[in-house]
C-alpha cells in the first residue's frame, strides 16, 4: 500500500521495469466502496488505534497443571498495574501427548 501523494502514478509507471532478471508487474487495485455506519468505522478505529499502541508480552514460569481460570486472574493481577490488559492467551502443555495446547 502507498500512501504518498503520486505514488499510485510512480508504481504504475513501474510496470515492465527490470528487477534483476524478472520484469516486475504493477496494477492498482480498485477503490473499495465502504458502505458502514458511522459507528462502526469509529469503532474499528478505536480498535486499530488501540492494537497499535498495544504491546504484546511473553509470560513463562507458572503452575501450568492449575486451572486456567486460576492462572489467567494471578496475572490479570500481577500485570495490571503495567497497563490495561486487553487479551490473556493461557499456553499449556498437555503432558499425556506431550503437545501444547
Amino acid at each position: 500500500m502507498l500512501l504518498r501523494e503520486g505514488a499510485k502514478k510512480k508504481a504504475l509507471a513501474l510496470s515492465g521495469s527490470d528487477m534483476g532478471g524478472w520484469n516486475v508487474l504493477v496494477k492498482a487495485l480498485p477503490k473499495l466502496v465502504c458502505k458502514f455506519s458511522t459507528d462502526l468505522v469509529a469503532a474499528l478505529r478505536e480498535a486499530d488505534y488501540r492494537f497499535m499502541r498495544s504491546t504484546e508480552l511473553f509470560a513463562s514460569g507458572y503452575d501450568t497443571l492449575l486451572p486456567e481460570d486460576d492462572i489467567k486472574s494471578a496475572l490479570i493481577k500481577h500485570f495490571s498495574s503495567c497497563g490495561e490488559i486487553t487479551n490473556l492467551h493461557i499456553r499449556t502443555v498437555d503432558y499425556r501427548n506431550n503437545v501444547r495446547v
